[in-house]
């Protein structure tokens, strides 16, 4: 018995560290981002928001390309030698991350994954994939485990989707990407104290940051018009639940 559970160690050993599913292309970055909006606000058009809601939403926001799972998969696919290993993946997003040959490589969180071999335990460490490829040729999509980091050369494993048996996969988009991300936005946050409370929110590659604003209403001196960050609006009523403005000048940052 003992020899033969260390017959198995070895022998997982072996097939863990030979590249038996032939020379894989090289990783190559691919760009994460998927789908691109801008935003703007109207000038000179009186506009009304509930308190909570934002007044102003303007740049443009990138977003990465993901697949989500309707639940959790266990199973197994060919290893090295054809012998199967185990994986498996929470109900999770499974995000774009690069490129190898004619696959596009989508991957899970690694704490949200895992797959191991009959005496080794776990099999992937940090730069590791476990998730699907979708070709580009023809858009298929295969379960895949990439764990060539663990190995320390090119080892890249796979299985076909199974649609009748294996959880739903929709394509969709995810969180915003710090890449080609720049959303300016400001906040109405009520009106108590006599003073409009407001909060400046900016997302850009260097994170989010917001900014507290109150002013006066009605002002001291002169027109209810206001500025945060070179954008000027005019107020022109506003109450507990909600507030009726207009833009008059945008600025270009």
């Amino acid at each position: 018995m003992i020899l033969h559970s260390i017959f198995r160690i070895a022998l997982g050993i072996l097939l863990f560290t030979v590249t038996a599913c032939g020379s894989a292309p090289r990783k190559e970055a691919v760009d994460p981002v998927y789908k691109t909006e801008e935003f703007t606000a109207p000038l000179a058009t009186e506009l009304s928001v509930d308190v909570g809601d934002s007044i102003l939403t303007k740049g443009q926001a990138a977003y990465v390309e993901i697949y989500t799972l309707s639940g959790p998969i266990k199973s197994t696919m060919p290893g090295a030698y054809g012998v199967p290993f185990a994986f498996q993946i929470g109900q999770t997003a499974l995000t774009k991350r690069y490129r190898r040959g004619h696959y596009e490589y989508f991957c899970a969180p690694l704490e949200e994954a895992g797959a191991s071999f009959p005496g080794l335990g776990q099999v992937v460490r940090s730069g590791d994939c476990i998730g699907v490829r979708r070709s580009i040729s023809d858009g298929s999509i295969e379960w895949v485990v990439d764990n060539s980091n663990h190995n320390g050369y090119t080892t890249v494993w796979s299985r076909d989707y199974k649609p009748e048996k294996d959880p739903e996969l929709t394509q969709s988009t995810g969180e915003l990407s710090a890449k080609g991300s720049r959303i300016t936005m400001i906040r109405f946050d009520g009106f108590y104290s006599n003073l409009l409370h407001f909060t400046l929110i900016e997302h850009d590659r260097s994170g989010k940051t917001e900014t507290e604003f109150k002013f006066d209403y009605p002002p001291r001196t002169g027109d209810p018009v206001y500025g945060i960050k070179g954008n000027l609006f005019q107020v022109n009523n506003v109450s507990n639940a909600d507030l009726e403005y207009e833009w008059e000048e945008l600025s270009d940052s």
